[in-house]
Parts: C-alpha cells; sequence; structure tokens
C-alpha cells in the first residue's frame, strides 16, 4: 500500500491535483498474480478511474455514493468467506474489545482499544502498534473459539450495563465469539472502530473471514491429530466445550464450498478436501459420543441426539450405496 500510494499522487499531479481530487476515484485491490497459477500467490494493485469533466456535481456525488454501497453490500452479504478478501497477518487492526475480565467501570468508563493482528497461532491484542510483545493484553488461540463462524453481538450487549454497551459501535459492527477459557466459556466481543457506517460494516465482515479461515484451519488439524491418536472421534474423552468445537467446525467442513475456491493448492483446501472424505462418519462418531457425554449414565439415558443420529446413519448408508454404485 505504501508502494502505490505515491504512484498515485504522482498520477494525481499529472493529472491536476484539484480535478483528481474532484473527478478521479481509486481503490486499493488484491488480485493473484496470475489468475491460471493462484499458488503464486496475491498482489496489491490500484485502480484510477476518472469521469468526464462535463458531469455536475450531483452525478459526481451520485457515482461515489453507489460505488460505496455496492462496495458495502458485495462484503457484507457475501455469504461464502472464501469470496471475501482476508487480513495480512500482522496487520494492524483497530478494534473495540471486550471481554468479562476486561473491567469497565460504569461511572468513568473507557472502552479498551486494541491494534489487533492475526498471527498463525492465535489473535494477539496489544496496546503498542509495533507487536511489543510486553505491551500485549489479550491473547488466544484459534482452536479456543467454539464456533469459527462467530455469532451476532446484540445478544451479548443485552447483558451488558446499558451505560458500557452503548460505547460500542452498532450491532452490525461488531461480532461475538465464545471462547474456551480453561473448560469455561466466556463471549467476547469485537467492534470496529471506523466512525462511518459502511466502513465498520465491511470491516468487521473482513475481520470474520479472517479468523474463520484461521480458526476452522486449526481445528481441522486438532480433528486429525485426534483421530490418530484415538483410532475415531468417539474414543477421545473430551469436555463439554471441547466437543462442540469440533462438531461446529465438521458442519462447516461439510457445507464448506470447494468450487468457489480459486487456489486448489492451497493447505487450507487441502485439509477441507481430505476432512470432507471422512465428514459423514466424523460427524456422526461426535455426536454419538456427545449424546453418551451429556446424557445420564445412571438413569441409562441420552442427551437427546436420537433424531439427528438417525438422519446421519441414513445418509452415511446412502452415500455409501453411491459409492458403489
Amino acid at each position: 500500500m505504501n508502494i502505490l500510494r505515491p504512484k498515485v499522487e504522482l498520477y494525481a499531479k499529472k493529472y491536476g491535483t484539484n480535478d483528481f481530487n474532484k473527478y478521479c476515484f481509486f481503490a486499493f485491490r488484491q488480485k493473484f498474480r496470475d489468475n491460471f497459477k493462484p499458488s503464486l500467490g496475491k498482489i496489491f494493485t490500484v485502480v484510477i478511474f476518472c469521469l468526464d469533466q462535463d458531469y455536475p456535481d450531483q452525478v459526481l456525488n451520485k457515482f461515489s455514493t453507489d460505488f460505496i454501497n455496492s462496495y458495502e453490500s458485495a462484503i457484507v452479504e457475501e455469504k461464502d468467506f472464501n469470496k471475501i478478501q482476508n487480513y495480512r497477518l500482522k496487520q494492524n487492526i483497530m478494534i473495540q474489545y471486550y471481554d468479562v475480565t476486561a473491567k469497565i467501570s460504569v461511572d468513568n468508563p473507557v472502552l479498551p482499544n486494541f491494534y489487533t493482528s492475526f498471527s498463525k497461532e492465535g489473535l494477539v491484542l496489544n496496546q503498542s502498534p509495533d507487536y511489543d510483545p510486553n505491551k500485549v493484553k489479550f491473547s488466544f488461540r484459534f482452536d479456543q473459539v467454539v464456533k469459527c463462524k462467530g455469532g451476532e453481538a446484540s445478544t451479548l450487549k443485552q447483558v451488558l450495563n446499558p451505560v458500557i454497551a452503548g460505547l460500542f459501535k452498532d450491532d452490525e459492527c461488531c461480532i461475538s465469539y465464545l471462547v474456551d477459557w480453561s473448560q469455561k466459556g466466556s463471549k467476547n466481543m469485537f467492534c470496529s472502530m471506523f466512525s462511518k457506517k459502511w466502513k465498520c460494516k465491511a470491516d468487521i465482515k473482513i475481520f470474520q473471514s479472517t479468523l474463520y479461515h484461521y480458526c476452522l484451519e486449526q481445528q481441522i488439524e486438532k480433528i486429525k491429530k485426534t483421530k490418530n491418536a484415538y483410532g475415531s472421534l468417539n474414543n477421545a474423552k473430551m469436555y463439554f466445550l471441547e466437543r462442540a468445537a469440533i462438531i461446529s467446525s465438521l458442519k462447516d467442513v461439510e457445507e464448506y464450498n470447494l468450487n468457489s475456491v480459486w487456489d486448489k493448492m492451497n493447505y487450507f483446501y487441502q485439509i477441507v478436501v481430505e476432512e470432507k472424505k471422512s465428514i459423514k462418519d466424523d460427524l456422526y462418531l461426535s455426536l454419538q459420543a456427545f449424546d453418551k457425554e451429556i446424557g445420564n449414565p445412571k438413569s441409562g439415558s441420552l442427551g437427546g441426539c436420537k433424531e439427528l443420529l438417525g438422519k446421519l446413519e441414513t445418509e452415511k448408508n446412502e452415500s455409501r450405496m453411491f459409492f458403489w454404485i
């Protein structure tokens, strides 16, 4: 980005700075170096487009508004995270953060705003922009997140003190996650700090997409290690949140759209493809174990997953019949 900015400024100077500021628009974007070889990675490019100088201010303003609305809709309304850009590793993102351990005074509330960045292992919230390890305030691994897609922030805000809840950005600019802290669930919330609504809505969706990919990757790796160690997922003893995270991740793998991935050589794509081969069995065995774990061993009752297990067993048998046919 810093390399591209001087080139935009040079073009503006040649075009005429005043006219450039009035009639021209530019946008930074990521694109593959070679669309036929996605494994070569992506690069940043800048697109500059200038409108005819005969256009009145009304048309110029409408173009700007329509462009912003289209960008916001393309990001916010997209359900497939493969089609949404992700933040780079160690890219600083300014975030409002809520954690139950962060004691916020109602009389003199100060929101914890952090330089937040993604690392390969987890999320780091720092009080310093230069990644000073001594100023890290919060951090957690992605495999501690119980549901990689996250959830709405409104339900969490409803249980907060209204004074504190009102200091955070609007619901559509925030997302919450259930995090496994030493076998106890804790709801955390992240909100974009952009003041303009369209920016904060797009920003938090990109944050959500980035966390989803890193989280699901770690969960799949954990599933693989568990199967190697115990033979199958139902043989491993797990506590409630750990088992719930596994089941949630398996559902994400089941619904994952492989057709929307460009780079078929990507490591993440490869492990999703591999897990999909055994997804019906893994889901069935995980739910079967979950059913027993939350049931009452004294009375012999199970946890209430009988109907879902029956449906999965039918799907498993149908898929095997299709394979042999």
